[in-house]
C-alpha cells in the first residue's frame, strides 16, 4: 500500500507530500510503479497551525514533531521508565510480569510486558515490547500483574505529578 497523496486526520487537519501525488508529476495517490516510493514525507498543519511531519519509509511510519519522532520519545519514556522502577524496586514498589491479572483482559498480542510502579500517589504501569524484557531485569518478575485499578492513562501523568508537588514540601 502506498501512502502518497492527501491524508486526512482525525481532528480535520489535512497534509500533502513534499515529495509525491500530482504535483511530482503522478496520475494519482497510488502511481508509483512497482513497489511504489521508498520515502514518503507528508508535513501535516493542524487547524491551530502546529506542524507535524510524518514520514513512511519501506511501510515504517515515522512521525515527528520536527525535533524527535515518536520512537525516539518511546524510546526516552522507556529508560527513565526503568530507572524509575529499578529505583523503586530497591524498596520492592516496582514489578514485571509477561501476563495481565487473571481477572483484567490477555496482555496484548505481539509479545508484550508490563511493568508496574507503586507510588504513594498510585500505581503507575507501562507496556513494552518483550524484546525489551532486560532492560527492567533489576525489577522483579510476577506471574500475574496485580490487578488493574481501572485508571485511564491521564491518570499516570497525574499521579506523577502529584508525587513530584509532594516532594516539593
Amino acid at each position: 500500500m502506498n501512502l502518497c497523496g492527501r491524508i486526512y486526520l482525525a481532528d480535520g487537519a489535512t497534509g500533502r507530500t513534499a515529495r509525491c501525488g500530482k504535483e511530482a508529476g503522478h496520475k494519482d495517490a497510488l502511481d508509483h510503479g512497482p513497489g511504489g516510493p521508498e520515502t514518503v514525507e507528508y508535513t501535516v498543519e493542524t487547524k491551530g497551525g502546529r506542524t507535524t511531519r510524518i514520514e513512511v519509509v519501506a511501510n515504517h511510519v515515522e512521525i515527528s514533531d520536527g525535533y524527535h519522532t515518536m520512537n525516539e520519545l518511546y524510546d526516552h519514556r522507556r529508560a527513565l521508565t526503568a530507572v524509575l522502577a529499578a529505583s523503586a524496586a530497591t524498596a520492592g514498589d516496582s514489578w514485571r510480569s509477561k501476563r495481565h491479572h487473571p481477572d483484567d483482559a490477555p496482555m496484548f498480542e505481539g509479545g508484550y510486558f508490563i511493568v508496574g510502579i507503586e507510588l504513594p500517589t498510585g500505581t503507575i504501569t507501562y507496556h513494552y515490547e518483550l524484546g525489551y524484557w532486560d532492560d527492567f531485569a533489576t525489577v522483579p518478575e510476577l506471574e500475574h500483574a496485580p490487578k488493574w485499578d481501572g485508571a485511564p492513562p491521564s491518570a499516570t501523568v497525574d499521579r506523577l505529578l502529584e508525587l513530584v508537588r509532594t516532594m516539593r514540601n
